[in-house]
């Protein structure tokens, strides 16, 4: 069903991404050789990340020995029991469901990012399938890749979270990415994923951050100008403040010329005051002088006037020295006024100085007024300026705190936005679930009611019980009892079991999610050669014209033959890719060899491999059946005959690991075919036993059918024997013997 619905899907995305490159990450070669083919895709790489040798790739396809992981560097490689699940994934993850599974080695290799990977590989690819379940951790980055083919496994089991369904829809989700497949697996709980790119989230996406990058650049824009003004207030600013300071520097020049001036002045001042001193102290000696002059001149005038009152005679004589005295104190007197007028003109410009001195006071007054009302604005502009930038400063602190508590509210809105959207996702996939159980249970009430009409006349009353009571337990629900019935059922109709019941039998393994699973302790496995890698090497020495197989199940031991093959199987869950030559039948092995044999087996059987019903009268009928098709060369491979433990070992299911009692039939063809050459072999998981030198011709074991059935199904045989493998022999040296022999 996989590979039918990854066929119907592939070609429509192609149509919808023009798909034009492939990576394919350990994933099926046969399936995308198919698909590239179909869709014209020729770039197509495969990453062999398992190291598998006994792949054949397209001549075309560029193959890659490269393991890819989280990140670039070295990482764990875990070699487990089962060699398709060794990976970087340990056992201890994948437990929950192969519980027998172990760890073998481990080892550290290097690994690549799909990132790196990507950038080292030139052509372009947009397709990338990841067949192992650490897809997560690979798909980190979508590196270009338009779709994308998941490996997942749906689990809520807590080892698992990391490699779930949900992880990888998340992580797929964030990298806008949406699935549009959830494909089966052959195990019910492991599926494969088709993610596309979601163009139009991209879309939505790219328009809103390009909204909000407008409005991050509007804003950006707006605190730029903001910033611009802020700076150029702050250029006039410091303009203003150098202005000022060129002023203050100004103003202290001319205080300190000024000061220097009056200095000056007051040196000139000092200077007239002792000229005007010296002067005034000659001019009061001289007035002294002149006085003393005076009063000596009027005592000789006294003098004379006596001598001429007493020399009446000598009176012209005086008179003509009165005159000449005359004229002497007229000159006297002359030079007396010009003294005064000097004297008073030197009081006048001593006025004038100490005016003009004056004057220059109240000027340097006026100055010091100016430089103190400047300098006080000065110091008051600066103090506003400091005052505006700090409030400045507070506003844009404000703003901050104001964005980054929107930016918080917006966030956290946003995070209600999406927990409110995942839980009505919650709701929507509840509400699915709660549908999708209705359709089963009305398909379970449906197909009951068709079983129940469709009883076979001659059936016994056991039988028939066991029908009634496995189509209750399928209808209410309860798989794992309805399972215990169709199995009785089994054992007990043998070959006259209907194909619908094997189907009812396969939709209750399938509700149940898979096989049971007991402790690991009884979950053991062991061998050391796995079986599919033995089957493959088979084929390469025997080179059969005719392959038959029953128990097809996957089809992955039916690819390996290159022969006209033929594969039966009741209800196959095939995920291979079968060949034209691949002929399958649905339907049990004992209606084909009583329907469809003669007309389809036209030539011996080459090779063999029995893997049906695991009890063993059913393995035991498959056996006789094939024996009538074969020759003395003809090779039966048949599987099971080696359980792990003794709950493996019964007739009754309870383990996933679950041989039956086919080990039975070693004992048994030992005993009534003594002509027969056995060989079992230590192969993974369970054993095998080789059959050769066969008789067609030979029916003894026919004849004793149900002589054998009655004394085998409830007789006591120790299986620790057949657990400890006694005698078994080691692959590789029966197939060096086997190609010597051929």
């Amino acid at each position: 069903m996989f590979k039918e619905n990854i066929k119907t899907i592939f070609p429509l995305l192609k149509e919808l991404y023009d798909l034009d490159g492939l990576i394919l990450v350990g994933s099926d070669v046969s399936l995308w050789k198919e698909l590239s083919g179909q869709t014209n895709i020729e770039d197509v790489h495969y990453v062999n990340t398992q190291e598998q040798k006994q792949i054949f790739f397209p001549s075309e396809w560029h193959i890659h020995e490269q393991l890819l992981a989280k990140e670039d560097g070295i990482v764990s490689y875990y070699d487990l029991s089962n060699p398709q699940l060794s990976g970087t994934v340990p056992s201890e993850a994948l437990s929950t469901l192969w519980r027998n599974l172990r760890t073998v080695d481990i080892r550290e290799k290097k690994a690549l990012s799909l990132e790196t990977f990507m950038s080292n590989v030139s052509a372009h690819k947009n397709v990338l399938v990841v067949n192992s379940f650490d897809a997560v951790d690979i798909v980190q980055k979508s590196a270009g890749v338009e779709v994308v083919v998941a490996h997942t496994i749906d689990s809520d089991d807590e080892s698992l979270t990391h490699y779930s369904k949900n992880a990888l829809d998340a992580q797929m989700k964030k990298l806008g990415y949406k699935a549009v497949a959830l494909l089966e697996d052959k195990h019910p709980q492991v599926f494969l994923v088709v993610y596309a790119m979601d163009k139009e989230k991209q879309k939505e996406e790219l328009e809103t951050l390009n909204a909000v990058l407008q409005t991050k650049t509007q804003e950006s824009e707006k605190l730029a100008q903001e910033q611009a003004v802020l700076k150029e207030e702050k250029q006039k600013t410091a303009q203003a403040l150098e202005t000022e300071k060129a002023n203050a520097v100004i103003l202290q020049k001319e205080k300190d010329e000024t000061a220097k001036a009056l200095q000056n002045k007051n040196s000139e001042v000092e200077t007239l005051k002792n000229e005007l001193k010296t002067k005034t102290e000659a001019f009061s000696n001289s007035l002294e002088q002149e006085k003393q002059n005076s009063n000596n001149f009027k005592k000789e005038i006294d003098t004379l006037n006596a001598a001429l009152q007493t020399k009446t005679q000598e009176s012209e004589k005086l008179a003509q020295e009165q005159a000449a005295l005359e004229e002497e104190k007229q000159k006297i007197a002359q030079a007396l006024e010009a003294e005064k007028a000097n004297a008073v003109k030197l009081q006048k410009e001593k006025e004038e100085t100490v005016k003009a001195l004056q004057n220059k006071n109240s000027e340097l007054e006026t100055l010091k007024n100016e430089l103190k009302t400047k300098t006080e604005a000065l110091s008051n502009s600066l103090e506003q300026e400091k005052q505006n930038s700090t409030n400045f400063k507070k506003e844009l602190e404000t703003l901050n705190a104001a964005l980054q508590t929107k930016t918080q509210e917006s966030e956290k809105l946003a995070q209600e936005q999406a927990a409110l959207k995942e839980e009505k996702e919650q709701i929507a996939q509840a509400l699915e679930t709660e549908k999708a159980n209705a359709v089963i249970l009305q398909k379970e009430y449906e197909t009951s009611q068709f079983i129940l009409q469709q009883i076979p006349k001659k059936i016994s009353l056991k039988e028939a019980k066991l029908i009634a009571l496995a189509e209750n337990a399928q209808l209410t629900q309860k798989y794992k009892e309805a399972i215990s019935y169709w199995q009785q059922l089994a054992s007990l109709m043998s070959d006259e079991m209907p194909q619908i019941y094997y189907k009812r039998l396969a939709q209750a393994y399938k509700q149940v999610g898979g096989f049971p699973v007991a402790t690991d302790e009884e979950e053991v496995l062991r061998g050391s050669m796995d079986k599919h890698e033995f089957l493959s090497k088979l084929h390469e020495v025997l080179k059969p014209e005719l392959y038959l197989e029953i128990g097809v199940q996957t089809g992955k031991s039916l690819v390996l033959s290159k022969c006209n093959s033929i594969g039966i199987d009741p209800m196959p869950m095939i995920n291979q890719k079968l060949e034209v030559y691949h002929n399958l039948f649905t339907m049990t092995s004992d209606n084909f060899f009583k329907t469809l044999a003669n007309e389809n087996i036209t030539e011996p059987i080459d090779l063999s491999f029995i893997d049906g019903m695991h009890l063993f009268e059913y393995a035991l009928r498959d056996f006789i059946n094939v024996e009538k098709y074969s020759t003395k060369n003809t090779v039966i491979v048949m599987d099971d005959i080696y359980p792990g433990h003794p709950a493996q070992a019964e007739r009754d299911r309870r383990t996933r690991a679950w041989t039956g009692d086919i080990w039975k039939l070693v004992a048994i063809l030992k005993k009534y075919r003594k002509d027969l050459d056995i060989v079992t072999l230590d192969i993974y998981p369970t054993g095998v036993m080789i059959v050769r030198n066969l008789d067609k011709d030979n029916t003894s074991l026919q004849d004793d059918y149900k002589k054998i059935v009655e004394e085998y199904k409830n007789k006591k045989i120790n299986v620790e024997e057949y657990i400890e493998r006694k005698n078994s022999v080691e692959p590789s040296i029966f197939l060096q013997t086997l190609k010597k022999e051929v």
